[in-house]
C-alpha cells in the first residue's frame, strides 16, 4: 500500500536517486514499477509501451511537468489503476494547484473508491473551475447520492442533462430517484430516454415497463418489454419481463411457456413462478398453480432490475390465489 491515503497532498520532488523509492511503490522489474506492469497490463501494447516510457521519463527527469503527470494518471486511471492515478494527479497539482481536470479525475475516482465525501470536495473545487463538465457534475451527484443527499443529487443530475442530454447514465441514474420518490410517470420518461439512447440496455427497457405497470399502463409496459426483447435478445430479466408481458395481455399458455424459457436464460426463479402459476391458474390448473407459486413465494429475493420486476406480481397472485398468495 502507499504510504500516503490517496487525497494526502505528496510533496513534489526531484527524480530519485538511483535505489531510492520512486513515485511506484513496489519492486522494479527491468526498470518499470510492478503496479505499472499491473496497470498497462489490460492496454494494447502499444499503449502499455507508451506508459511505459512515460513513467521511466518522469522517474529519470527527461519527462517534467504538471502535463506529464496528468498524461500518465490518465493513463493509469484507464488501465484501472485508479490510487496510482489519483497520487499522479495530485503530483501535477502540486505543480499547477488549478488544474480542473487533474482535479475532477481525482474525484472521480474517489468516487469509484467508494470515499464520497472526500470526492465531493474535489469535485465542487473542479466544478468551480469549470462548471460547464457534465462528468464532473455527473460524478458530484453520485457522491451526493452514496451521501444520501437524493435532492441535491437529482439537482446535478438535471444540471448534467442540461449540459448533454444524451447522458444515458444520468437519465438512468435520475429515473432511479424518481422511481423511489414514486414518481412513477417521470421514472418511466427517463428509463425510456435510456434505451432511446443505447439500445443495448436492457435494464432500462425492464424498469420502464414496470413503471408504466405502476400507473396502470399495462399494454404499453407489455409492448416495451416486447421491444426490448427483439434489441437485446437473450437478455435475462427481458425474458422474464416479456413473460410477464404475456401474462398482462391474457395469453396465459404464452405466458407460461415463455417464464419456462426465460427460466432457462437465467432470468429470476421467482418471476418465472409467479408468471407460471398466474398463467397455469387462469388456465384453469389450479392445484399446480399453487404449488409453482407457493415455491415461487419462497425463492429468495433477487437484487436489482429483477427485484423490481417480481415486486410487481405477488399483488395479483394474492388477488388470484387468496391466503395461498401469502
Amino acid at each position: 500500500q502507499p504510504p500516503n491515503g490517496l487525497t494526502d497532498p505528496l510533496e513534489h520532488h526531484p527524480p530519485p536517486p538511483p535505489g531510492e523509492p520512486s513515485l511506484y511503490t513496489g519492486a522494479n522489474l527491468d526498470g518499470v514499477p510492478a503496479e505499472l506492469s499491473c496497470a498497462v497490463a489490460g492496454l494494447t501494447s502499444k499503449q502499455a509501451e507508451g506508459l511505459t516510457r512515460l513513467a521511466r521519463g518522469i522517474e529519470d527527469g527527461r519527462a517534467a511537468g504538471a502535463d506529464a503527470y496528468q498524461y500518465l494518471a490518465a493513463g493509469l486511471m484507464g488501465a484501472g489503476n485508479v490510487p496510482e492515478a489519483i497520487r499522479a494527479y495530485r503530483e501535477a497539482l502540486a505543480l499547477e494547484p488549478d488544474l480542473p481536470e487533474a482535479h475532477g479525475r481525482i474525484g472521480q475516482g474517489l468516487v469509484q473508491a467508494g470515499r464520497a465525501e472526500e470526492a465531493q470536495d474535489a469535485l465542487a473545487r473542479a466544478l468551480e473551475l469549470d462548471p460547464g463538465d457534465a462528468e464532473n457534475t455527473y460524478a458530484l451527484a453520485l457522491a451526493q447520492l452514496a451521501q444520501g443527499q437524493r435532492e441535491e443529487a437529482l439537482t446535478r443530475l438535471e444540471e448534467t442533462l442540461q449540459l448533454r442530454p444524451l447522458h444515458a447514465d444520468a437519465h438512468f441514474t435520475r429515473a432511479g430517484l424518481l422511481a423511489n420518490a414514486k414518481r412513477y410517470e417521470e421514472a418511466a420518461q427517463a428509463y425510456r430516454w435510456v434505451h432511446r439512447i443505447d439500445p443495448t440496455r436492457g435494464d432500462a427497457y425492464v424498469l420502464h415497463g414496470c413503471m408504466l405497470g405502476l400507473v396502470g399502463q399495462l399494454s404499453q409496459a407489455a409492448t416495451v418489454w416486447r421491444q426490448g426483447l427483439r434489441s437485446v435478445p437473450g437478455h435475462p430479466a427481458l425474458a422474464g419481463a416479456r413473460a410477464v408481458g404475456h401474462l398482462l395481455e391474457g395469453e396465459y399458455e404464452e405466458a407460461r411457456d415463455a417464464a419456462a424459457s426465460a427460466r432457462d436464460q437465467g432470468s429470476d426463479d421467482a418471476v418465472c413462478g409467479l408468471v407460471e402459476a398466474l398463467a397455469r391458474g387462469r388456465l384453469g390448473q389450479e392445484e399446480e398453480a399453487i404449488a409453482v407459486l407457493q415455491a415461487a413465494l419462497a425463492a429468495p429475493p433477487s437484487p436489482g432490475t429483477q427485484a423490481v420486476l417480481r415486486s410487481c406480481l405477488p399483488l395479483q397472485a394474492r388477488s388470484r390465489f387468496g391466503a395461498a398468495g401469502d
